[in-house]
């Protein structure tokens, strides 16, 4: 694979982490209604936002079996959630690795194409209309923003995320 398909295939997959982002923040609110409507249900009062210490003391002075159902239940909830904030994190982090790398490109063109290609995303066609310039053109200059990209990624920006784990 060569050092443009590889920019391209990292951009690519930014586009598509957008989509799993967008998609994780909607389970991750889904999560939470549902966390509200169990402690509601349970007759619980139960508070998302509260720690488990504190839940753990409430649960405390309840009947013990619908305070271990609701611990269960919140301890589950608890972890979908933690889990679901982790790859969150994980895919902000990686799309703003590669922002980074398309604002430090020199050329106001080669970020202008990568940010609207990649970043808001766009088709083709849109960003031959945004900037007015056809598409043959616009494939060239994608062609050598992704080559500057790459270079930005041999060099010093480049090993700062691979230490961090953002691009591989």
């Amino acid at each position: 694979m060569t050092e443009r398909e590889r920019m391209r295939s990292l951009f690519t997959e930014l586009q598509k982490s957008e989509m799993s982002l967008r998609s994780k923040m909607r389970q991750l609110r889904e999560l939470r209604v549902l966390a509200t409507e169990l402690g509601e249900s349970l007759n619980t009062g139960f508070d998302f936002e509260k720690s488990r210490e504190e839940k753990t003391e409430e649960s405390v002075k309840k009947d013990p079996g619908q305070a271990r159902e609701e611990q269960s239940a919140a301890s589950r909830l608890s972890g979908m959630e933690a889990q679901l904030e982790e790859e969150i994190r994980r895919l902000l982090g990686r799309k703003q690795a590669l922002r980074e790398i398309i604002l430090s490109l020199e050329r106001p063109e080669y970020r202008t194409v990568l940010e609207l290609r990649y970043l808001s995303p766009m088709t083709w066609e849109a960003v031959a209309e945004e900037t007015h310039y056809s598409l043959h053109y616009l494939y060239k200059l994608h062609n050598r923003a992704l080559d500057a990209a790459a270079e930005r990624l041999r060099g010093e920006a480049g090993a700062a995320f691979r230490e961090e784990g953002l691009i591989v």
